[in-house]
């Protein structure tokens, strides 16, 4: 049986702000790592793709830009400005008619807040003075939640339009609700006429906006947990659960028992799922091996950062204050429970990739800092090397030399195998399944 837990496709995941590498630049190459790690697990959620209604506003808008294709006989390439402006009128409606000013979820919440604060009609589409966000395609729905709403089971592969299960949901839950109003929507998302959701659409944009209040209708609840918590597969007695299945029900189970539904997600919950699953070797060693990894991997991305704040101090400085901020040690790294980690560096980077990340694991194990930097700057080296580009830092007459510095970076005092940075698409996972009432 294929197991699609293993398909490739921040709210509740405890980031220190001190040991979190700003932006998503990855200097040491980590991100394909802990990716891949996180998707034995989670086949179909991302970090920017856990809210609900996310999934929501992509259905509602692909779905009214493939009805429209077919009452106006439109091409392909005319079909991405009507989604846009279904998500525009998303937002919108969403904002005007919500029930506090909380702005979780709706992308562009910033540009369209702008353009209403501005009064008058609405303009919609991509036009300078319609744009709620700088490239919607990218940073609007369809880019963010595209891909994952394909490994969903929800999106079609090739075209703009849902699949058959989920245009079915659509229709019901969502285009026949506007129904009345479907001849002025219509307008709207063809361009033809600006949007006025506290004026002559008023009624039309408060419909809209209720179709994206939080989850719960039992129906809807069994549609998204199908689709996003068991990633569209469903229940088969013939076959054995796919471990995503397993993991969701293990993660409401223990967050029920906990009561840790709004916890962040760190390292002593994952602690705590892995001790709650010995009957189920094989789900329980992905949660090792993201366990083993991080302890590694974490560690080492803090210290980096740390790097990157302290251009031109001599090196016997920069291990003295290391040695002095985590004298404790790594406890919860062992090089021995790194085999997957090894497998993954091996299947990304190639087997000579994986020698120095040993040597750089063994080296943090020992507390060999003076060892540690410079494996890490090396390894900054090879991950830019491959991207075509030069090293952030380098090791020069005894002293660091920076070439790409941070202002921030500091070291936390304490064992810095026990933070939590790489989120492995965990805290993802359980704030859908938190919205969705978890897997029952």
């Amino acid at each position: 049986m294929t197991d699609r837990s293993r398909l490739s496709g921040t709210f509740l995941t405890a980031l220190d702000a001190r040991r979190r590498i700003k932006g998503s630049r990855d200097p040491l190459g980590f991100q394909p790592l802990w990716a891949r790690l996180g998707r034995h697990l989670v086949a179909n959620i991302t970090t920017v793709s856990a809210d609900v209604r996310g999934y929501t506003t992509l259905l509602f808008a692909v779905r009214v830009a493939d009805r429209l294709r077919r009452e106006h006989g439109l091409d392909a390439d005319q079909l991405m400005p009507i989604l846009i402006r279904a998500e525009q009128v998303a937002a919108y409606s969403r904002i005007v008619h919500a029930d506090d000013d909380d702005e979780t979820g709706i992308r562009g919440f910033l540009g369209a807040k702008r353009n209403l604060d501005r009064g008058g009609p609405l303009p919609l589409g991509e036009s300078g003075e319609a744009r709620i966000l700088a490239d919607q395609r990218v940073t609007g729905v369809w880019g963010q939640i595209g891909s994952p709403a394909r490994e969903s089971g929800l999106l079609d592969r090739r075209d703009i339009r849902l699949t058959p299960a989920a245009e079915a949901h659509a229709d019901r839950t969502l285009l026949a609700p506007l129904e009345r109003w479907w001849g002025d929507f219509s307008k709207l998302a063809l361009g033809e006429r600006p949007f006025e959701p506290g004026g002559r659409h008023r009624d039309l944009s408060r419909a809209v906006a209720g179709l994206h209040r939080p989850v719960q209708d039992e129906a809807e609840r069994v549609f998204y947990r199908l689709h996003l918590l068991r990633a569209g597969q469903p229940t088969d007695a013939a076959k054995e659960t796919p471990v995503q299945v397993r993991f969701a029900l293990l993660l409401t189970a223990w967050n029920d028992e906990q009561a840790a539904w709004t916890h962040p997600v760190g390292r002593a919950e994952i602690e705590g799922w892995a001790a709650s699953c010995a009957d189920d070797p094989a789900l329980q060693r992905r949660l090792l091996d993201i366990l083993a990894a991080e302890a590694l991997l974490g560690p080492a991305a803090t210290l980096f950062a740390n790097l990157l704040t302290r251009d031109g101090q001599p090196l016997a400085t920069l291990l003295r204050d290391i040695r002095s901020t985590w004298s404790g040690g790594l406890a919860s790294l062992d090089t021995g429970q790194l085999d997957a980690l090894d497998r993954e560096v091996r299947e990304t980077y190639g087997a000579e990739a994986a020698r120095p990340m040993g040597a750089l694991a063994e080296a943090f194990a020992e507390e060999r800092w003076e060892d540690v930097v410079p494996g890490l700057v090396a390894l900054n080296a090879r991950t830019m090397a491959r991207r075509g580009g030069g090293p952030w830092a380098e090791v020069v007459d005894e002293a660091l030399k920076v070439r790409f510095r941070e202002e921030s970076g500091g070291l936390a005092a304490g064992d810095p195998s026990q933070g939590w940075i790489h989120p492995y698409y965990l805290g993802a996972f359980k704030q859908v399944a938190r919205q969705l009432g978890g897997l029952r």
